[in-house]
């Protein structure tokens, strides 16, 4: 892959316009921080951001402000393979994305631009690895929608609260009062939690303990006892019985054939 020229966080006033009637000659890729209105297909499509494209090359380019502003972010790329990178990632092309409130794509595409800017060895390299995250984020925020058909506003909730999940493996989770905690009924938010990732509540507490415990066993010299404490289990025969059910092996034969 190719980056060609970037923006990010571009601004412009109410009069922002763009048609190219024959497209560019490379790839297009648009994250819209403000309300616009976009051609596809020949019809004029409100944009509610945040949302992304990707125009394929030769493909008509028109977009406009509809407000008193406009900002957004582009990339223009080229792939050095077959496009069957946006093809795995099932990411449409000419077509809009919807996508949550407060994605992490923004800030991947700021890291980008910062290596886009600099004079670094490997900048050419950096840029492809951060844009290529960016996409990757963006076609699972989409999917995650498609999926869910949940309200947007609960992403970043799941999202930091899976996050802490996995920061803290050792907190008492419990099911009831994290529902009550952001205000949901205890079904809807299993329910929903199960939805945005995939997985229950309760199996991702006890995978963020399996995680914790496993780089516990390799990296350090934390007797078992102490490392069940660690990640949360009151009793080490219990520890050791969903270790072995999760990875096949005891603790200690885990860190007997694992640890280098």
């Amino acid at each position: 892959m190719r980056i060609h020229k970037m923006g990010v966080q571009m601004r412009y006033d109410g009069n922002f316009q763009i048609y190219r009637e024959k497209g560019s000659e490379d790839y297009l890729f648009l994250y819209f921080h403000s309300e616009c209105a976009v051609e596809l297909q020949g019809e004029m499509v409100e944009v509610k951001p945040p949302a992304a494209l990707i125009y394929q090359i030769g493909s008509r380019q028109h977009y406009y402000a509809t407000g008193d502003s406009y900002m957004d972010d582009y990339v223009h790329f080229h792939f050095d393979e077959s496009r069957s990178f946006i093809d795995e990632l099932n990411l449409p092309v000419d077509t809009l994305i919807a996508l949550p409130e407060n994605t992490e794509v923004p800030a991947l595409l700021r890291q980008m631009y910062e290596e886009y800017v600099s004079v670094n060895e490997f900048r050419e390299t950096s840029m492809e690895y951060y844009f290529r995250l960016a996409l990757i984020k963006i076609s699972e925020l989409s999917e995650r929608i498609r999926r869910a058909k949940a309200p947007a506003r609960y992403d970043e909730l799941f999202r930091n609260l899976r996050s802490e999940i996995y920061l803290n493996p050792a907190r008492d989770w419990r099911v009831t009062e994290c529902a009550l905690e952001k205000g949901l009924s205890t079904p809807y938010f299993q329910k929903l939690y199960k939805t945005f990732f995939g997985t229950t509540f309760v199996r991702d507490v006890v995978q963020s303990r399996m995680e914790q415990a496993k780089h516990l066993l390799l990296m350090s010299g934390y007797s078992v006892k102490e490392i069940a404490a660690m990640c949360g289990y009151h009793s080490e025969t219990f520890f050791m019985k969903q270790f072995k059910k999760n990875l096949g092996v005891t603790p200690s034969k885990y860190r007997e054939k694992e640890k280098i």
